[in-house]
């Protein structure tokens, strides 16, 4: 035989032969007659099977090529001129022994002289075979090339299975080449033939550990693979979509016992740490987003299909190319290791460390000697303190020397060769590789590897017993797998660029936080949450159900703030008692909080649909710009290192918390349990949006309208001041300073880190969040004066104005026209409710009539304006419009409880009312006389911003409206009575105007109007007729 395993007739002409000779035997053997008894079946299978060797000879002039069987014209040349040599060999010593060969008892041979052919020994060498790998009976080759029916049909696969095996371990880093066949054919073998095998090896599991220390120990990269490969096939992990597909997974426990330990599952998380040595990214997904239309920023969001993989397993040979193809995936990453020399004292002296360098930088060192495979190395330290922000394009480069020895993980020197990837990436070639060591995988089909056997040791095992009460302790896989390093190495997962590795990350981390409270509430500390939320594609199935299932389960608030978030339970968040969700969730201050409430109320499928969707609606707005700005900012929180991952794979997260995120396209918009009130209020858009809880999201809605009137710029002022000082920003900062204050005090004083540090902490979060608006805008840090609002103006200045007048619209109101504006989609959104839940409305008393009458209130002109301004502001299409807004509140808010009225009687409601009537009556009067030489009656309401007649006629319909309801009880009528003299006058003054049809003539666009105040006016007077002191009035 050759080389490689050359077979003689024994054997080639056996394994080949004999299932040739088998299948002529059972094509020419009758079949049993029917009928026969037992014994004579039985003697018919003891005899002597016939053969057919006219057959037999024919099939063998044909050629063959298959996985047990190779023939063809080469070999029966071989064969023929082996006999022709054999047989004269034969007769030549017949000839000089002067004898015959033949039969021993054959008559007139000399026997002392005769020749016998050892027919049992003959072989035929067949040197056309020498290049051929042969293990089992098996031509390797072509067993790989065989079809799927073949290898089904194999009789025998579990002693191929143990001859395999064994050759592999013969070969293992002598012959690397039928190593990995042999890897390949077990592959195949098992994901086809595992029912029958069963557990790999003898059983013990020691086989299976073999495969494991071999992938550390060989010095092939394809081996390397195709052993990762092998051992995820006999966990059940097909190697390839249409692997799972053709063979299913295999379910053998027993070969996952084995792996169940901190060096197996060490190892596993090195292969899904491996994929952040790739090269490619999902880039220009959201890229244009900012400064484009949402229509091309929804197109630019892709589900990562375009990823270009390359990087970890290029040939370590070369110099040209090569190391072009090396650089152009490592100058974008910051250097992160430092060297020094062998033999001397760990850690080394600061005078002999040289660093940071990037793997390409070390890898030119490498093929020019200055260091070798003992090299002592370490990694810079991932301290928050020395993250950059990814966008400012600055690399954090240490020196030498002290600096060096202040900036590295002194407890981690190690030779090079020990860390396992620069060994995989530099000392290849030192170990002895054939010099074109290419890898099978991409680095992130290696990670998705590694990550799915992960997962399989985690759910072959269950968490919880038949009766749903977890396991004490936990499942060997998922306690080991949430230690410290393993946890985070599977988070940063989250992190690869590739959409399946991302989702098999994604969908790990869910299995192993399921029935694991433990683990599940300090998971945030890896920074599993900002990678989520950082990833660009649209794959986000996987993600979301990650997030819903975790996002709430975060112990990151301390103090009271956690009493009160852990009692409100597990449940789904929609618990009225409480934090709120906002506050309870991890995601609370980087989401808004209309998606929050989708992923808690609706559920990971629908978030997922939304989270990569353009939506504009009373319980979401979300859009493309929306999540580029969320990705810019996960970006800039966690600087490089994502970048830096890719020099040291196994380096872990410092958790830092991240600051909260405001999104401009939320500016103006209010947010009152579950629904954005200005999409609410639209109903021209939605129509009837369906509002669950109505009676909550009104006090909600109240809630917020007392926080607003409560607000004092002056205040604000001073809590913006003492914010700067407690960040320690000086005058003229931006948002880079703001940023890495922020980043530098809360890794200091995070309670995690520091539990004295808690109360100091919270003042940080709150200093940030009420700097952060200055900053978004391109404003600057003040020592003194107002911080910008997004329009430049001063925030709560009362000179601002919402239309081109010269008029201050919210005089008298307080807070400038933005607060006015806030607080007319407050009242808005009340009277929403109040029209269409008036039944759950109405068993509640109102509890805002104080703050509502305040809106009614004709203002004062300030000493230094002149005295026609507080008119002017009144009659403004914006005031009008606020002012119609409140008056028909009142009377909504008394229209659906009786109650109202009597608590309306008790603020002075009536007085409000009548000074509003009496103004907007005089308005009209006046605009009539003004229009008598008008056609219309409108020439009045021309001028600019001003409220045209139809809404000043509403308020008056309204405010008469309200009256006449309340005159009809008793306490509405007592109110009435004890008006001051002037104002009854004047009241019942003009009530006589919409009785009489003084107001008639203003225009018919009103017409409709006057004519139901009329009719208000008229029941009015019905109801105040109960009271005879009225009646003489």
């Amino acid at each position: 035989g050759g080389a490689r395993g050359g077979v003689g007739v024994g054997t080639a002409g056996g394994s080949g032969t004999r299932r040739l000779r088998s299948r002529i035997t059972l094509a020419t053997t009758p079949a049993p007659a029917d009928g026969g008894s037992a014994d004579a079946d039985a003697a018919k299978k003891a005899a002597p099977k016939p053969e057919n060797f006219r057959v037999f000879f024919h099939v063998l002039t044909k050629d063959h090529s298959l996985p047990d069987l190779i023939w063809n014209q080469t070999t029966r040349r071989e064969l023929r001129i082996a006999l022709e040599s054999e047989m004269t060999a034969l007769a030549r010593e017949a000839e000089e022994r002067g004898g015959g060969g033949g039969s021993a008892s054959a008559a007139g041979v000399d026997l002392e002289n005769a020749v016998a052919w050892n027919h049992l020994q003959f072989a035929v060498p067949y040197p056309s075979l020498n290049d051929e790998v042969r293990v089992g009976g098996v031509y390797m080759r072509l067993w790989l090339r065989a079809g799927d029916g073949f290898v089904r049909s194999w009789d025998d696969p579990k002693g191929l299975c143990e001859a395999l095996f064994r050759r592999l371990l013969c070969d293992l880093d002598r012959d690397a080449a039928v190593t990995n066949m042999c890897i390949r054919c077990l592959v195949r073998l098992y994901a086809i033939h595992w029912r029958k095998i069963g557990p790999f090896g003898a059983g013990d599991g020691d086989d299976v550990l073999v495969l494991v220390r071999s992938i550390s120990s060989t010095s092939s990269v394809e081996t390397q693979h195709l052993l990762l490969s092998l051992i995820a096939t006999l966990l059940g992990v097909p190697a390839s979509e249409e692997d799972e597909e053709n063979f299913g997974a295999a379910s053998v426990p027993d070969n996952a016992d084995p792996l169940l330990n901190e060096e197996c599952l060490g190892v596993l998380c090195q292969f899904a740490a491996w994929g952040h040595t790739g090269m490619s990214s999902v880039r220009n997904l959201l890229a244009g987003a900012a400064g484009a239309n949402v229509e091309k920023a929804r197109r630019m969001i892709t589900d990562g299909t375009d990823a270009r993989h390359s990087g970890g397993d290029i040939p370590l040979t070369g110099d040209g190319a090569e190391s072009s193809a090396r650089d152009s995936g490592d100058f974008s990453r910051p250097p992160v290791w430092y060297v020094a020399p062998p033999g001397g004292r760990v850690p080394p002296p600061s005078s002999t460390i040289k660093g940071p360098f990037r793997v390409s930088e070390l890898w030119r060192r490498m093929r020019d000697r200055e260091i070798h495979s003992r090299t002592l190395v370490a990694a810079a330290r991932f301290g928050v303190e020395d993250y950059g922000v990814a966008d400012e394009g600055a690399d954090i480069v240490g020196g030498e020397g002290e600096e060096a020895e202040a900036r590295i993980d002194t407890g981690r020197w190690r030779p090079l060769r020990s860390v396992w990837q620069l060994r995989w990436q530099l000392c290849v070639d030192d170990d002895g590789s054939d010099g074109d060591n290419r890898g099978v995988y991409t680095p992130a089909e290696v990670s998705l590897l590694a990550v799915n056997s992960l997962r399989r040791l985690v759910e072959l095992y269950s968490s919880v017993d038949s009766r749903g009460i977890p396991y004490f302790p936990l499942p060997t896989a998922k306690r080991l797998l949430c230690a410290q390093d393993p946890l985070s190495i599977i988070s940063q997962g989250l992190l690869d660029p590739t959409p399946r590795a991302v989702d098999a990350s994604a969908t790990l981390l869910k299995s192993l936080m399921e029935h694991n409270d433990a683990s599940c509430a300090k998971l945030y500390l890896t920074g599993a949450f900002f990678f989520a939320l950082r990833y660009e594609g649209n794959n986000l199935g996987c993600i979301a159900e990650f997030l819903y299932d975790a996002h709430l389960r975060q112990h990151f608030r301390s103090g009271y703030a956690a009493a009160a978030s852990a009692a409100t339970g597990k449940g789904n968040g929609n618990e009225l008692s409480g934090l709120p969700p906002r506050e309870r969730s991890i995601l609370g201050n980087l989401l808004p909080e209309g998606l929050l409430l989708i992923l808690i109320n609706y559920g990971p499928t629908k978030f997922a649909e939304i989270f990569a969707g353009d939506y504009d609606t009373p319980e979401v707005v979300w859009n493309p710009l929306m999540r580029r700005r969320l990705i810019d900012m996960m970006n800039q929180h966690l600087g490089d290192f994502p970048f830096r991952l890719g020099q040291h794979t196994n380096a872990c997260y410092e958790y830092c918390p991240a600051p909260g995120v405001s999104y401009v396209q939320l500016e103006g918009e209010t947010f009152c349990r579950g629904y954005y009130l200005r999409n609410l209020v639209d109903e021209t858009k939605f129509g009837e949006w369906p509002v669950t809880h109505p009676s909550a999201v009104f006090r909600s809605i109240l809630e917020e309208w007392r926080k607003l009137t409560s607000k004092d710029a002056s205040k604000e002022e001073d809590e913006r001041e003492g914010a700067r000082r407690v960040l320690g920003l000086k005058d003229g900062d931006g948002g880079v300073e703001l940023r890495k204050a922020y980043r530098g005090l809360a890794r200091r004083y995070h309670p995690d880190r520091n539990p004295a540090g808690r109360e100091m902490f919270e003042r940080i979060q709150t200093s940030y969040e009420l700097l952060l608006p200055v900053v978004e805008c391109g404003g600057k840090i003040s020592i003194s004066g107002p911080a910008l609002d997004s329009v430049g103006g001063e925030d709560g200045a009362e000179g601002a104005t919402a239309d081109k007048t010269d008029v201050d619209v919210s005089l008298g109101l307080g807070g400038g026209w933005r607060r006015m504006r806030d607080v007319l989609l407050l009242l808005r959104a009340q009277l929403l409710i109040c029209r269409r839940y008036s039944a759950d409305i109405g068993k509640y008393k109102y509890p805002a009539y104080k703050m509502l009458l305040s809106c009614l209130r004709v203002p004062q002109s300030p000493p230094s304006e002149p005295e026609g301004d507080a008119t002017k502001c009144l009659l403004t299409k914006e005031r009008a419009e606020f002012v119609r807004a409140a008056v028909e509140l009142v009377y909504r808010s008394c229209l659906v409880s009786p109650l109202n009225a009597e608590e309306l009687s008790r603020e002075d409601g009536i007085a409000s009312l009548e000074d509003a009537l009496n103004f907007y009556v005089e308005t009209l009067l006046d605009r009539k006389k003004n229009s008598n030489s008008s056609v219309d009656g409108n020439a009045a309401t021309s001028g600019v911003g001003e409220a045209p007649n139809e809404m000043v006629v509403s308020i008056c319909a309204n405010a008469v409206h309200t009256i006449a309801g309340m005159a009809y009880f008793e306490m509405g009528r007592s109110s009435l009575t004890q008006l001051e003299d002037c104002r009854r006058v004047r009241l019942f003054r003009n009530w006589k105007r919409c009785i009489d049809g003084s107001l008639s003539l203003i225009g018919s666009d009103a017409a409709q109007c006057i004519a139901s105040m009329r009719r208000y006016a008229l029941e009015g007077i019905a109801s105040m007729a109960r009271d005879s002191s009225l009646q003489l009035m």
